[in-house]
C-alpha cells in the first residue's frame, strides 16, 4: 500500500493533472534524461506553443470550458507527436514539446500539423450549449545548439513563439 501511494505521489509530482501531460518539472527531468543519453549527432528540437486569445475564451465561456480547450489541445499534440517525444504543459495556456532526431523541416511540418489540428477543434460550451470553434495556437520552433543550456533553448523557442504572435498569431515561426 505504501509503495503504491509513493508511486502515485511521484507520478503526480511530474504530471499536470488537467492535461495529463508532463508538467514543467517532468519536462526538465525528461529533457535531462534525453540529454544524458544523447549521441553527438542527435538533433533535439523544441517547440514553445501558446493558445491564442485564451483569456477571451475563458472570459466568454468560463474557466471550465477553457480547461476543456487545454485538454483537447493536449490530446491533439500527443496524437501527432506520439510517445517517443516529450509533450508538456509549461504553464497556463503554454505548452512545450521536445522532439528527438527530427530534421528542422520535418519538425516544422509536425508543428504545422499541431497548429492545423487545433484549428479543427470544435467543442460544446457547457454553459451556453453552443459549438465553439476557431481555436488557434502560435508556435516557436528551434533546435538545440552545441553546448547550449536548456534554459537558453527554451528562451529562443519562446522568442520565436512571440514572433508568431506579433505576426498575427496562428502560425509557426522558426529560426
Amino acid at each position: 500500500m505504501f509503495q503504491s501511494k509513493f508511486l502515485e505521489a511521484a507520478h503526480d509530482s511530474i504530471v499536470d493533472q488537467l492535461t495529463d501531460l508532463l508538467n514543467r518539472r517532468g519536462l526538465i527531468e525528461s529533457y535531462n534524461a534525453l540529454i544524458s543519453n544523447k549521441s553527438s549527432d542527435q538533433i533535439i528540437t523544441c517547440f514553445m506553443m501558446d493558445v491564442d486569445d485564451f483569456k477571451i475564451t475563458n472570459d466568454s465561456h468560463g474557466h471550465i470550458f477553457g480547461d476543456l480547450v487545454l485538454q483537447k489541445i493536449a490530446e491533439q499534440m500527443e496524437l501527432i507527436i506520439g510517445e517517443e517525444h516529450i509533450a508538456s504543459r509549461y504553464g497556463g495556456e503554454e505548452f512545450c514539446i521536445i522532439l528527438s532526431d527530427i530534421q528542422q523541416q520535418d519538425a516544422i511540418q509536425v508543428a504545422e500539423a499541431i497548429r492545423n489540428s487545433v484549428t479543427q477543434i470544435e467543442l460544446q460550451s457547457p454553459e451556453k450549449k453552443q459549438i465553439i470553434k476557431h481555436f488557434s495556437i502560435s508556435i516557436g520552433v528551434t533546435q538545440l545548439r552545441e553546448n547550449e543550456s536548456f534554459k537558453h533553448l527554451l528562451e529562443r523557442a519562446d522568442k520565436l513563439l512571440y514572433q508568431s504572435k506579433q505576426k498575427g498569431k496562428n502560425r509557426v515561426t522558426s529560426d
